[in-house]
């Protein structure tokens, strides 16, 4: 019994000394994971945060390097788009009346010669009386020209041919005129389909079945939208001295739609404005992704190479700290640092960098929002 009494309590024992050394073991380890944790913070700078790999990958940050290039922006202008010579169309109606059949929608594309609605002349009591008093009258005139022509050919020997042709003529267009006013009389009015004179997009119009319209209202109007002009106005006339070394890009006025290629000069202004001295540059825009349309004001960046070289950066890479434009490098693997810079001129894609970057930086370009909230949660 006593035997039994004293081996329970040496487990007793046993167990107690071993919870304590593994207490005690587990405290060194945390105090050494803490230690740890200190020395990664006493690690980093002030302008420094760090981010891990799997976090990195999880953001979508996205780093480039920098290189040096000669190509320089020197100018923003203001312009606004307007379509080519051929590249619109306005379909008016040709008389007063009311329209019977729409076949497009606002925005839509439409091809030549496609169908866009029919329209139905309105004919009062009034202009039926004037139509049948013309359509008398031609009648008439008609009359008159066959058995005049009838006479000349029975003296075609003597008659200059000339005559005769000239009055077939002037019958064939009295037919034409007795045929247009014989419908009217009998319909009440004529009916027309109007169709597209070219290819384009439909802009705004407020027709619908039933609208009634006057003679010379616009009823639609085509533009093709894939190549437009863009006038811009120029202050400083040493931009342009030259302009074959210019390149161009436009973007709207949030800077959302870009277009850095297909962008040629065709002409300026060769006088300037005695006014407001300046000039006006006129650029042909490829259009084909239908992101500008006529009358729509846009920025106009200018750039052109030279012989020095530049630093440059995306837009997109460029944020803002306490009002400071600031970028951040990227320099060693988990680590990000912050960089207040000097900006210069901008094209809307790309901005000069005056200070604060070196050539082979590395620079977040994508995920920049979420570098910042991480080093300013620091």
């Amino acid at each position: 019994m006593n035997r039994k009494l004293y081996i329970f309590s040496g487990l007793i024992i046993l167990v107690i000394v071993i919870s304590a050394f593994s207490d005690d073991h587990g405290h060194d380890h945390s105090d050494h994971d803490h230690q740890d944790a200190n020395v990664v913070d006493n690690d980093l700078l002030p302008d420094e945060s760090r981010i891990g790999k799997e976090t990195q990958f999880m953001l979508q940050i996205e780093t480039e390097f920098i290189k040096k290039t000669r190509k320089s922006h020197i100018e923003r202008l203001n312009g606004r788009v307007r379509s080519t010579t051929s590249g619109s169309s306005h379909i008016n109606a040709p008389y007063r009346a009311v329209i019977v059949k729409v076949y497009v929608e606002i925005g839509q594309n439409v091809k030549v010669g496609q169908r866009l609605a029919v329209i139905r002349q309105n004919v009062s009591a009034v202009d039926q009386i004037e139509i049948s008093s013309r359509l008398r009258e031609v009648n008439a005139q008609l009359q008159t020209d066959e058995a005049e022509l009838k006479r000349l050919e029975n003296l075609s020997e003597i008659v200059e041919g000339k005559r005769i042709i000239n009055l077939k003529i002037e019958i064939d267009k009295l037919k034409q005129l007795q045929q247009e006013y014989s419908d009217l009389v009998a319909s009440g009015g004529r009916s027309t389909v109007l169709v597209s004179p070219i290819s384009g997009k439909l802009n705004d119009f407020k027709i619908t079945e039933g609208t009634q319209v006057h003679e010379g209202q616009e009823l639609f109007g085509i533009f093709n939208s894939n190549q437009v002009l863009v006038e811009a106005i120029v202050y400083d006339q040493n931009i342009i001295n030259d302009a074959d070394s210019l390149t161009f890009t436009i973007s709207d006025i949030g800077e959302v739609n870009i277009i850095t290629k297909g962008v040629k000069m065709m002409s300026v202004s060769p006088e300037l404005d005695i006014h407001t001295q300046t000039s006006k540059i006129t650029l042909a825009v490829d259009n084909s992704n239908n992101f500008f349309k006529p009358g729509q004001a846009v920025l106009v960046g200018v750039s052109k190479y030279t012989s020095d070289l530049h630093i440059q950066v995306p837009n997109a890479a460029i944020s803002s700290i306490e009002g400071k434009p600031t970028i951040f490098l990227h320099t060693s693997p988990e680590k990000f640092k912050t960089k207040f810079i000097l900006q210069g001129n901008s094209d809307g894609q790309s901005t000069e960098i005056l200070e604060g970057l070196e050539e082979g930086d590395r620079v977040v370009v994508a995920g920049v929002y979420s570098v910042k909230s991480i080093y300013l949660s620091k």
